[in-house]
């Protein structure tokens, strides 16, 4: 066998191997007396035909996968002896365009290579973890602008002008999904419209659990099923809590990965980027065109942005990879199962299918690797916060405001 590398470009390679013909033909006669042993046909005692009838009855079959095997056993060795692991399963391309039996078999092979990752001193890495207390204050403040986004809601519903004194602030999808989680989604405004002398539609009547001058009391806690404002309180209290944990768990993993990013300086496998760079663009087209209308077939060009974001997201996938086997990081099927299942059934109950059909819960597999992917991230990056210095840096309430209130739900975990 002869071998010569033809590409050696930052992480690709490709070598051209070449296979002697008379290798192929003994690999080929070696199949053909094995086989004889054993094959019958009519008017021969079994293991007694003759080669060349069996070869003419079988001999290009044994041809095909002769060569597939002395394909792949090339291949493998070359790889081997180059020991640089491929990322991918290596592509193989035919070269012989006239190939006749008896002729060398040429394959030019190309692939991709692990990346080098240097040592990196992560006790020299400095982030910043935001601290934030859910006091009396914040809570109720947060309290009136759910309810006032809630009668915002509703009064869009029922009418076509709401009146100026009634708009919150509150601009966010996540105050929504916050005051549906305290309140409900089942209550609805006043349907009495006042008209001016036009005839034009003033707003509606704004309903009993209104919060005038943005006081809060017993009895709206009651119109929602608490027992009282203590029972409110506690409940906001929770979620208030455990939407900020949350968001700050998400920032500082970012502030982590973003440290470990800056200071990463390393070529990653092309197609990967080219790959994940496509998926970027056309996820973010996607959504802009369900906030927009379009043409969901859209061809996308990937962005120099689109390419940057895929490039950080390739090199930390595989550095996350690196120092998991490095330092013996690893998430078991058990983990993966039980994550798997609580992410189906939850998915189930929020689209109702668990009520219907919950033994018909599907799960593919691109699931349950970017589930085994989540958990290794978390891993790491708990990992990763024991070594960095961490500074503390306190919210102000507004700060905080801004987060649950202003914010999108997408934005927040």
């Amino acid at each position: 066998m002869d071998v010569k590398q033809i590409i050696s470009d930052g992480l690709r390679r490709g070598y051209d191997i070449s296979i002697p013909g008379n290798e192929i033909e003994t690999a080929v006669q070696e199949k053909l007396s094995t086989a004889a042993t054993s094959f019958a046909r009519k008017g021969f005692r079994k293991g007694k035909v003759p080669v060349h009838i069996l070869k003419g009855k079988i001999g290009r079959n044994l041809l095909d996968e002769t060569i597939r095997e002395t394909v792949n056993k090339a291949v493998t060795t070359v790889i081997e002896n180059a020991g640089e692991p491929p990322v991918f399963t290596p592509q193989a391309n035919f070269m012989n365009e006239n190939w006749q039996e008896g002729d060398d078999v040429r394959v030019n092979v190309y692939f991709e290579v692990q990346p080098v990752f240097p040592e990196i001193d992560f006790q020299s890495l400095t982030i910043e973890e935001i601290v934030f207390d859910v006091s009396d204050q914040f809570l109720d403040r947060g309290l009136v602008e759910l309810l006032k986004k809630k009668a915002q809601d509703e009064s869009d519903v029922h009418a076509d002008i709401r009146s100026e004194d009634r708009e919150t602030t509150i601009d966010g999808s996540f105050a929504s999904h916050l005051a549906s989680i305290l309140f409900g989604t089942d209550d609805v405004m006043s349907e009495e419209m006042s008209e001016n002398e036009s005839g034009e539609k003033l707003g509606v009547r704004p309903p009993d659990w209104f919060p005038e001058n943005d006081v809060l009391t017993d009895a709206i806690a009651k119109h929602f099923g608490y027992e009282d404002l203590v029972h409110l309180r506690r409940k906001a209290h929770e979620q208030f809590r455990y939407a900020l944990d949350s968001f700050i768990q998400h920032d500082t993993k970012l502030k982590v990965f973003d440290a470990i990013d800056n200071v990463l300086d390393v070529e990653v496998p092309p197609s990967f980027v080219q790959q994940e760079a496509a998926d970027v663009a056309m996820k973010l087209t996607r959504n802009r065109q369900t906030d927009e209308g379009g043409d969901d077939r859209e061809t996308v060009q990937p962005s120099k942005e689109n390419v940057e974001l895929a490039r950080r997201r390739v090199k930390l996938s595989f550095f996350m990879q690196h120092l998991a086997a490095k330092v013996g990081i690893e998430v078991n099927s058990e983990e993966t199962r039980k994550a798997v299942a609580m992410q189906a059934v939850s998915g189930a109950v929020h689209s109702g299918q668990l009520s219907k059909e919950s033994d018909k819960i599907q799960i593919s597999e691109q699931d349950i690797m970017l589930v085994h992917q989540n958990i290794l991230e978390n891993k790491v990056f708990q990992y990763l916060l024991e070594l960095v210095a961490v500074k503390k840096i306190e919210w102000s309430d507004d700060d905080a405001f801004t987060i649950l209130f202003l914010s999108k739900l997408s934005q927040v975990p």
